[in-house]
């Protein structure tokens, strides 16, 4: 079988790795992508699912691998000014994500797959087109077509978004990032923001700030100066500008063209739901594979587990935060009406409720859309919401 990953994000080196670590059968893995291609370069945060899918595919561990990802430990993230007393989304025990440089785990990952599998193969090129015939997937690389059993493309923001869903109620569509001197913590900082909220990710050799806000509601004058009450040193020349919108496919796979990372969804990084986001949807294409779902179940699942992260990212909005501005009460209430007009979101506070009655195990262990049942319990306890 021969299977093409085109892209080597972040979803692309996960797609490569779980296809190398976990394939039951012998496959012929293709890397497809421009090595001259620049990297969007901004520190990430994960949560435990990478760390472990590379640990299985080439070994990485933060112990002896960290300085050359520029990777720092994650154990949890800390939410400051989300309520008037700080608190922290605790990653469960004996569990770890991590911070790391996209840069270095591209080159990192790239060094491992190349010494360790035989299997593994590169094509360098730019990808005009990829489309499904009959039992193939064809990419055409710098005008040659390329066929493959299947592909799974992690190419990056789509070009054209007709097949997409833009219809989303996450209120934030740009960021400001900014680079300062390192500090050593082990966690991700969230911090809300007048205009929204700033994440700060501890690399080893930096740190790497983001300021998130709506552009529809707030001027990037208004929030390069707030930024600065964060961030006195900020270079305006090295200060670097996103514009994004949130949107997930409107259908992940056709049975030979499976989409992952931002060109299946995006989403704003709250609660760095994307690494679980790509497992998920590797998990579910080797379901299809070898436990013979098909086209209809893998996409209604993958369809579940993006409605579940919208889902999520709105049970923290909805209370808002220590501020009262135009913002975060547009942000509440789009929340709040997202989850309050959705039926599987009932049923989830439901269970939820269920098993918190049950022991403390069974609360750590039985996940509820997103979050195991403790950490959902955790976050209606610290929002002050009494949901649960």
């Amino acid at each position: 079988m021969k299977v093409a990953v085109v892209g080597t994000g972040t979803a692309g080196i996960l797609s490569i790795s779980f296809l190398l670590a976990y394939s039951p059968e012998p496959i012929e893995v293709y890397s497809i992508h421009n090595p001259k291609k620049p990297i969007l370069g901004i520190g990430e945060s994960t949560s435990t699912q990478i760390p472990g899918v590379l640990y299985d595919s080439i070994g990485f561990t933060l112990l002896e691998n960290a300085k050359e990802l520029d990777a720092t430990a994650k154990l949890g993230i800390k939410f400051l000014n989300w309520r008037e007393k700080e608190f922290y989304s605790h990653i469960m025990p004996v569990c770890y994500g991590m911070h790391f440089d996209n840069h270095s785990i591209k080159e990192f990952s790239f060094r491992k797959f190349r010494e360790m599998y035989n299997n593994f193969r590169e094509i360098h090129g730019d990808v005009t087109s990829i489309e499904s015939k009959g039992t193939k997937a064809y990419v055409t690389i710098d005008g040659k077509q390329n066929s493959f059993d299947y592909v799974i493309d992690c190419g990056g923001y789509p070009d054209d978004y007709t097949d997409y869903d833009l219809d989303k109620p996450i209120s934030l569509n740009s960021c400001l990032v900014h680079n300062t001197k390192p500090e050593n913590y082990e966690y991700t900082q969230h911090i809300a923001t007048p205009n929204g909220w700033m994440f700060g990710i501890p690399l080893q050799s930096r740190q790497s700030f983001g300021y998130l806000y709506n552009d529809t509601i707030t001027t990037k004058v208004d929030a390069i100066q707030n930024f600065k009450t964060y961030c006195e040193d900020i270079d305006y020349d090295k200060l670097k500008e996103f514009k994004f919108k949130s949107y997930s496919a409107k259908s992940y796979f056709d049975g030979r063209v499976l989409k992952n990372g931002n060109r299946a969804l995006f989403y704003e990084p709250l609660e760095a739901f994307m690494g679980y986001f790509y497992e998920r949807i590797l998990k579910l294409f080797f379901d299809y594979l070898y436990v013979n779902k098909n086209i209809y179940q893998t996409n209604n699942s993958i369809h579940e587990i993006a409605n579940d992260i919208e889902l999520a990212i709105c049970f923290v909005y909805q209370g808002g935060s220590i501020y009262d501005t135009p913002f975060w009460n547009y942000a509440k209430k789009v929340s709040y009406d997202r989850l309050n007009n959705d039926s599987r979101w009932h049923q989830q506070i439901n269970e939820i409720k269920t098993i918190k009655k049950q022991n403390y195990h069974h609360m750590r262990n039985h996940g509820v859309g997103t979050f195991p049942v403790k950490s959902w319990v955790d976050f209606d306890k610290n929002l002050n919401y009494n949901l649960f």
